[in-house]
């Protein structure tokens, strides 16, 4: 049989670890519904932001070229008395421009850096000499010049007719996209089968010039969600915020284990308040128990003793005041039983005596009732004598 102790332990540790779970799981949930959507917000904000910034940053940069492609010693295409004008300026702009650049119409670009090469492949220049724009922005390329990753902001050159007649760009270093620019063998539109599942979806989102977000699990397993926005000012650019599913659940896995671990922690503390409340209940009642147990074998003399005004003090109290009056009473009935013997012993010495008061009165009346007897007796035989005496005689 189990002890209370035990009782208490099997119910309200498994009942308390039970609500403690459930109340766990509550807040993992909760922490995952808040903390997720929140981070990816954030994220998103991050993305639209940056994009926001860089799509500045260029309208500034083609504003600046747009200056330069409309200085009249620009105009006039003589790159020896442009020259050393451009150098100077592309050396106080540094932190902006790689190098600044003009063409003609057959491609050929002599540079500030000194190089001279030929352009006519790229796209930028076919959108200003073919297609007549004002102005065009490279996709991330090598520059021929310096084999760099770099972009190339172009404005057209026109003449007092507004004819286009040249080109002039600045190129742009792109340090921090070194290895996207290094690798663009990834097209996001096919990178499903380079093993990227799901960007492609997100690559045809990015081409439409949409925001958006979504997941992407690269060729080695690893999931990471995407955040990309539409960079403005730019031939359909967009930025993009990745970050790795194990960094977006790492609020919510710490949540989890620290979740856990309080759980844990409470549970071990109310097993110990549970054991000590349990001993402060059982012990009382264990020695009440053993008292009543001798008490029921017939000791008499048993004190229920337990300290305190409890339920269990109360009844303790009271077990002694049965105690006391079973006492009382067996103390009556052993002096009643006394004085009964007594009655009894009295009793038989005074039957004794009566009955051989008894025996000798009866022995008396015995005797006088057998000598009358005998003397009625021997007068009837004398009469009955006489009687046949007189018959005789007659």
């Amino acid at each position: 049989m189990k002890s209370l102790r035990a009782k208490m332990l099997v119910w309200l540790l498994p009942l308390s670890a039970a609500l403690l779970v459930v109340l766990g799981v509550l807040v993992y949930f909760n922490v995952k519904n808040t903390v997720i959507p929140l981070t990816e917000d954030m994220s998103f904000e991050v993305s639209r932001q940056a994009a926001d910034t860089l799509g500045m940053f260029i309208k500034g940069l083609l504003d600046e070229v747009r200056l330069f492609s409309e200085r009249a010693i620009v105009r006039s295409m003589d790159w020896n008395q442009m020259k050393d004008d451009l150098i100077e300026k592309a050396k106080q702009r540094t932190d902006k421009f790689e190098m600044l650049f003009i063409a003609d119409s057959t491609g050929q670009a002599p540079t500030t850096s000194g190089v001279t090469a030929n352009i006519s492949d790229r796209e930028y220049f076919k959108e200003i000499f073919l297609q007549k724009k004002d102005f065009a922005i490279s996709s991330a390329i090598i520059s021929k010049a310096s084999g760099k990753p770099i972009i190339v902001i172009a404005h057209a050159i026109k003449d007092k007719s507004n004819r286009t007649v040249g080109l002039f760009g600045a190129t742009v270093l792109l340090d921090t996209m070194t290895e996207v620019a290094a690798g663009m063998n990834l097209n996001v539109l096919h990178s499903s089968e380079l093993g990227y599942k799901g960007l492609d979806d997100l690559g045809k989102l990015m081409v439409a010039g949409e925001s958006g977000s979504g997941k992407v699990t690269k060729p080695n397993g690893s999931v990471e969600y995407v955040f990309f926005s539409p960079i403005p000012n730019t031939p359909g650019w967009t930025f993009g915020v990745t970050i790795p599913e194990s960094q977006l659940f790492a609020d919510v896995n710490m949540t989890l284990r620290n979740v856990i671990i309080l759980v844990a922690v409470v549970l071990t503390i109310l097993a110990v308040v549970i054991f000590f409340i349990s001993v402060q209940i059982s012990n009382p009642i264990k020695k009440i128990s053993q008292k009543i147990g001798l008490f029921g074998s017939g000791d008499l003399t048993v004190k229920f003793e337990v300290k305190g005004k409890d339920e269990i003090a109360k009844m303790a109290e009271a077990l002694n005041t049965m105690a006391d009056s079973l006492r009382e009473s067996m103390i009556t009935i052993v002096e009643s039983s006394n004085q009964i013997e007594a009655s009894s012993e009295n009793l038989a010495s005074t039957s004794d005596h009566s009955l051989t008061q008894f025996y000798i009165h009866q022995d008396k009346i015995q005797r006088t009732t057998v000598q009358n007897v005998l003397n009625s007796f021997f007068s009837t035989v004398r009469c009955f004598h006489s009687v046949t005496v007189l018959s005789k005689s007659i």
